[in-house]
């Protein structure tokens, strides 16, 4: 009787083991089975993010406006900020002005899915930078 409840053991640990080491793992990067809004985000991820980003590199202050789809807001800040404006942004304009006592260097960058789409820099003394496109 000792050795079946042994051997019965020794299954369901098996079997256990080899349950917890199967996966059903889809990389193509595009499942589009997923349908309800609880796995949006998880499917977004797998296809690829491919939101608009705006990024802004500075020695020092800065403040300025950055409008799209969502409105216009004032935007203000010291060193870098990154802003997500979504996948379909629209028209897209920012302009920033080096603000205080900043000598050094400041730059927009848009990017779409991770590569850069359009930047503009500047080194002049309270200098400022726009940006204008369309997604």
């Amino acid at each position: 009787m000792k050795k079946i409840a042994i051997g019965l053991i020794a299954i369901l640990v098996l079997i256990t083991f080899a349950s917890g080491c199967t996966s059903n793992n889809n990389s193509t990067g595009n499942n589009s089975s997923m349908q309800n809004n609880s796995s949006a985000q998880n499917n977004s991820s797998m296809q690829g993010n491919q939101n608009i980003t705006l990024k802004i590199n500075s020695d020092g202050s800065w403040n300025g406006t950055l409008s799209y789809k969502n409105g216009t807001q004032t935007i203000n800040g010291t060193g870098n900020a990154t802003y997500d404006l979504g996948q379909t942004p629209g028209n897209v304009t920012v302009t920033v002005q080096k603000t205080g006592n900043n000598n050094g260097s400041i730059t927009l960058q848009l990017f779409k899915g991770g590569n850069i789409t359009i930047y503009q820099s500047t080194t002049s003394n309270q200098g400022t930078v726009s940006l204008n496109y369309t997604f």
